[in-house]
């Protein structure tokens, strides 16, 4: 066999009575080396010599070229990747309105030993994009530090919770641990809900009126429904363009009462905002 500088050795395959022996190396899971070579042939009681007959006691050789042996990981990026020059994400949702434009994000290559031609690949709930989102660091990204990825929000797939993470892998093929994750939800589908047709009058010829009624009281209580997979923030109530206050809500139903409103024509509608920010006017 042959003893290596990597730490393993060169296991005897045949070649006995020529001019050449074979051996074969498989590289082990702890070894390494910047410039793999020969330390010491162990003959295990076999006899070398030369044609002339010569033998040899020993032998040292560093085949020609440099042959690097590394099996270390490389150390994962030490941060979630972040989102950049925008804020998106601050609420920890992405709408409707924010996935309407690509969403940038960075990965801090600090600590992580990376040198030009390594790979960071930027995952999506722990495995590839669809298309995978690659990037071979060149000498600009070893100097800022970093890294960044575009991402279309189709490329999110279907609404629901997304966990980013990156890692890192070296021009040996060694892969990183994964970062921490980036989590958030894509919710792009705006809530559900109702003003009901009919209107409480307190004062009023009847108890209600339904809508294009007539009546003499200027409170009107207004009422209606709200749904959403992901909850909902609040409802507010229009006249026309004017705000008038918000909905108090209660497990998927609002109420409102008017302050005094002027006589004449009035257009009530109610407008329900999801916790992402998604609206919807009814």
């Amino acid at each position: 066999s042959l003893s290596l500088n990597s730490g393993g050795s060169a296991i005897y395959t045949g070649g006995s009575g020529t001019t050449g022996l074979s051996f074969v190396y498989t590289v082990g899971a702890t070894d390494n080396a910047a410039d793999l070579s020969i330390t010491a042939l162990n003959a295990n009681g076999a006899i070398l010599s030369d044609a002339a007959g010569n033998t040899f006691a020993s032998f040292a050789n560093n085949p020609g070229g440099t042959l690097v042996i590394d099996t270390i990981a490389p150390n994962a990026p030490a941060t979630a990747p972040s989102e950049q020059g925008t804020t998106k994400l601050a609420d920890s949702y992405l709408n409707s309105a924010e996935a309407g434009t690509a969403t940038s994000f960075r990965v801090n290559l600090s600590g992580t030993g990376a040198v030009a031609g390594d790979v960071v690949e930027l995952l999506l709930n722990g495995a590839a994009f669809g298309t995978a989102k690659t990037a071979t660091l060149v000498s600009t990204n070893i100097g800022n530090g970093y890294v960044d990825f575009s991402v279309a929000s189709v490329e999110f797939g279907a609404d629901g919770s997304k966990s980013l993470t990156a890692r890192l892998t070296d021009q040996a093929g060694n892969i990183s641990g994964d970062t921490a994750a980036r989590v958030f939800t894509l919710d792009t589908l705006a809530a559900s809900g109702s003003l009901a047709s009919v209107i409480g009058t307190n004062t009023g010829a009847t108890a209600t009126i339904t809508s294009g009624g007539l009546t003499k009281d200027n409170t009107l209580d207004l009422s209606g429904t709200y749904a959403d997979a992901n909850g909902v923030s609040k409802v507010e109530i229009y006249d026309g363009a004017a705000l008038l206050g918000t909905a108090a809500l209660s497990n998927g139903s609002w109420n409102y009462t008017t302050a005094a409103l002027s006589d004449g024509s009035h257009s009530l509608t109610a407008r329900i905002y999801d916790n992402a920010g998604n609206t919807t006017t009814t």
